[in-house]
C-alpha cells in the first residue's frame, strides 16, 4: 500500500500471496518427505487389503449356495457402489438357475420365454452371459491404453447390453458416440432435435413379457396411424432414433417406455412443439386402448385415476438440450458414476439403463419406485448381505430378474430410421443399423502397451473373489499417481508388486512381468487356435528376446528360468548325442544320454517365467 495515497498495489499483493503459498507448499512437502516411508507402507497395506472380500455381516444358515454368492457380490457393492463386475456376478448366479433347469429338463422357466412370429416358444439360454468374463486363453495379458485404463486380453465377452453391466457399459458408450454424432450433425445442419417419451399404465399383475409385447404393438399402431403420418409430412420429420427401456421392482410392476429422438428439417418452436405433443397424445391414447394398455372394464374411480396419470405422464416432448432436465440428470449421473459428462438426449437414449440408483439400506416395495435391472440386481445383493432377507424373498426377486432377462432376450438397444446412419457417415452394416451389440462389444481399438499378465490360476483367483474392479482401480490409480515416483515402467512395477503381495499371501506366484507377458504374446501370435507350440520357434523367440536386451543395453535381469534353458542347451550340445541333438535338458539336468547317466527320458517343456506350459509337453520317448 502506498504511504501517501493509500493506494493498494495489486501486483505486490499477488506477489506476496504467491510467496506465502510457495512457503506453505514447501513446508507441506517437507512434512510429506519426513513421513513418506510410513505413509507409503500404510497406503500399500490398505491397497492390498482392499483386494480381499469385506467381512460378512450375514451368516444365516438358511442361505443357499446361490444366495451366498449373491451376498458376496453385495459385500463388494457396499464397499464400491459402481462395481459393474459385482452386479454382473449377481446376474450370472441368478441366470445360471435357468441354465441348470434347461440342462436337467425342468421347463419351469419356459413360461417366461418369448414367442416367435409363428407362436412357438423360442429356445433361449444364458450360457454366454454366465461365461462372460472367464478365461478364453491360458494366459491373460494386461494392457495400458492411451487413456490410462487397464484392460485384459484373452477374456470372453457375451455382448448382452441388457443383462450384463460390463458388456452393456462398453456397448452403450459406443452407441452413445454414434447418437451424439447424428445429433451434432443435425444441429450443424440447422435441424430441430426433440426427445419424445411414450409410456402407458402398468400394474403388478402384468407380466413383463406381455406388457412389452403390447407396448411394441401399440407403437406399431401409432406409427401407422394417420395422425403420425400427417405430423411427419407437415413438419418434415427427417429421421428418428428409438430405444425401449424397462424398469422393474416397483410397487406397480414393470414399467416399459420408449425414448425416441425426433429430427425435424423445419424449425420447431415451443408453440409448434406443444401442438405436435397434443396430436401425438391423441394418436398414442388410441393405440394404447386398441392394445388393452388402458383399462376398459374397471370401476369409474380407478379409470379416472388411470386417465389422470396417463394425461400427466403418457407423452412427453422436450428439446434435446432442455436445461432443467439435463442439469437435474447430470448431477445424479455425476454423483453415481463419478464422471464429469453432462446428461442429454443421447445419454438418456443409450446410458440410462446403466444407472444403479439405490440406497445401501433396503426399501420395501411400497416405498420404492422402479429400478433399472442393474439397480434391482444390486438391491438383491445388498439385501442378501445386510440380513433380514428370507430365502422366499430372494427366490421371488430372482424370478423377477429372470422374467426380465427372458423378456429382453434378443432386443436391440437402439433402432435408427432408414438412411440416417448413411447421412451421418456411420457404418450401416448389413441391415442399415450398424454393427450388432456383440460386434461392438468385441471391438477393441486401443489395446495399448503390455504391462504384465496373469496365468489361469491367478485370474481365476481374482474372478472368484470378485476383485477385478479393485485390482484394476489400484493399477490405474497407482500408474497415474506420483506416489512411487520414477518412470512409467517403475510405477507400473511398483503397483504390480502390490498385487503380487496379495497373490503370495494366498499361495500364488507373483504377477508376470512385462517382459514375460510380451514373450508369451509373441508366442501366441505365431500359434493358431488349437495348435501346439513349436519348440524350435519358442527357443528362437527366447534367443531373440535375450539378444534385444543385450543390444538395447537395458538394465533388465534375465529371468532365472530363461538362464536355465540356456545352460541346458549348452550341456545338450556338449553331449553330442544324436537322438537328443539340440534338445534342452529338464529342470534337474537328468537325461538318459546313452552313457549311463540317469534321466526320465522326457523332453523339456518350454518355460514362460517359472511356469511350464502343459500344452507344449512332448510324449514320452
Amino acid at each position: 500500500m502506498c504511504e501517501y495515497c493509500n493506494h493498494v498495489d495489486k501486483k505486490q499483493l499477488k506477489k506476496n500471496a504467491k510467496a506465502q503459498a510457495l512457503l506453505e507448499y514447501q513446508k507441506l512437502m517437507a512434512q510429506i518427505a519426513e513421513d513418506d516411508k510410513n505413509w507409503l507402507v500404510e497406503w500399500e497395506e490398505k491397497i492390498v487389503n482392499s483386494f480381499d472380500l469385506p467381512p460378512a455381516k450375514n451368516n444365516e444358515e438358511y442361505m443357499s449356495n446361490s444366495m451366498r454368492r449373491v451376498a458376496e457380490a453385495g459385500r463388494r457393492l457396499l464397499k464400491k457402489a459402481n462395481d459393474n463386475y459385482a452386479v454382473a456376478e449377481i446376474f450370472k448366479t441368478i441366470l445360471n438357475q435357468v441354465n441348470l433347469a434347461i440342462r436337467n429338463g425342468n421347463e419351469y422357466y419356459r413360461k417366461y420365454f418369448p414367442h416367435d412370429t409363428a407362436g412357438n416358444i423360442k429356445d433361449i439360454n444364458f450360457k454366454s452371459t454366465y461365461f462372460c468374463g472367464t478365461e478364453r486363453e491360458e494366459f491373460i495379458p494386461l494392457y495400458l491404453t492411451s487413456s490410462g485404463t487397464v484392460v485384459r486380453g484373452g477374456i470372453r465377452s457375451c455382448g448382452k447390453v441388457w443383462t450384463c453391466p460390463v458388456c452393456g457399459a462398453k456397448i452403450s458408450t459406443r452407441r452413445n458416440i454414434e447418437v451424439k454424432t447424428i445429433i451434432n450433425k443435425a444441429h450443424k445442419m440447422k435441424k430441430s432435435v426433440y426427445m419424445l417419451t411414450l409410456t402407458a399404465p402398468h400394474y403388478a399383475k402384468d407380466s413383463i413379457l406381455s406388457l412389452a409385447e403390447r407396448m411394441k404393438a401399440a407403437l406399431l399402431d401409432f406409427q401407422n396411424s394417420r395422425t403420425w403420418r400427417g405430423i411427419k409430412r407437415e413438419y418434415k420429420l427427417f429421421g428418428s432414433i428409438r430405444t425401449m427401456e424397462t424398469t422393474i421392482g416397483g410397487k406397480n410392476g414393470a414399467h416399459n417406455h420408449f425414448h425416441i429422438i425426433l429430427i425435424f428439417s423445419t424449425c420447431i418452436t415451443n408453440a409448434i412443439a406443444k401442438k405436435i405433443k397434443e396430436k401425438i397424445f391423441a394418436a398414442w391414447e388410441e393405440a394404447c386402448r386398441k392394445n388393452n394398455l388402458l383399462l376398459s372394464n374397471a370401476d369409474f374411480a380407478e379409470t379416472m385415476k388411470q386417465l389422470e396419470d396417463f394425461h400427466k405422464h403418457g407423452v412427453d416432448l422436450k428439446r434435446d438440450f432442455d436445461p432443467e432436465y439435463i442439469s437435474k440428470q447430470s448431477i445424479e449421473w455425476q454423483r453415481e458414476m463419478r464422471v464429469s459428462a453432462t446428461w442429454g438426449a443421447a445419454e438418456e437414449l443409450t446410458l440410462s439403463h446403466l444407472k444403479k440408483k439405490i440406497d445401501s439400506e433396503p426399501k420395501t416395495d411400497s416405498d420404492v419406485g422402479g429400478l433399472t435391472p442393474f439397480g434391482f440386481a444390486a438391491k438383491i445383493g445388498i439385501r442378501a448381505t445386510l440380513g433380514g432377507y428370507s430365502a422366499t424373498e430372494f427366490a421371488e426377486d430372482s424370478e423377477t430378474l429372470i422374467e426380465y432377462c427372458c423378456a429382453v432376450f434378443g432386443r436391440k438397444q437402439v433402432v435408427f430410421s432408414r438412411g440416417l446412419r448413411e447421412w451421418a457417415n456411420l457404418d450401416e452394416g448389413e441391415d442399415g443399423q450398424g454393427k450388432t451389440d456383440e460386434q461392438l462389444c468385441k471391438e477393441q481399438t486401443d489395446f495399448g502397451k503390455i504391462i504384465g499378465g496373469f496365468d489361469l490360476k491367478q485370474h481365476r483367483f481374482i474372478r472368484r473373489r470378485i476383485a477385478w474392479k479393485y485390482v484394476k482401480t489400484a493399477l490405474e490409480n497407482g500408474i497415474k499417481s506420483k506416489v512411487h515416483g520414477g518412470t512409467l515402467d517403475e510405477r507400473t512395477a511398483a503397483v504390480l508388486s502390490l498385487v503380487s503381495q496379495w497373490f503370495e499371501r494366498n499361495g500364488l506366484r507373483h504377477v508376470y512381468s512385462r517382459e514375460e507377458a510380451e514373450l508369451y504374446v509373441k508366442i501366441r501370435e505365431g500359434v493358431s487356435e488349437g495348435e501346439e507350440f513349436d519348440f524350435d520357434k519358442l527357443h528362437e523367440l527366447q534367443e531373440e528376446y535375450r539378444k534385444q536386451n543385450r543390444e538395447s543395453k537395458q538394465d533388465i535381469e534375465i529371468d532365472e528360468d530363461i538362464r536355465k534353458i540356456a545352460e541346458r542347451e549348452k550341456i545338450a550340445e556338449e553331449t553330442q548325442a544324436a537322438e537328443f541333438e539340440q534338445i534342452p535338458l529338464d529342470f534337474d539336468g537328468k537325461k538318459d544320454m546313452g552313457n549311463g547317466q540317469e534321466g526320465d527320458g522326457k523332453k523339456a517343456a518350454p518355460i514362460i517365467g517359472d511356469r511350464i506350459t502343459e500344452k507344449a509337453r512332448a510324449p514320452e520317448g
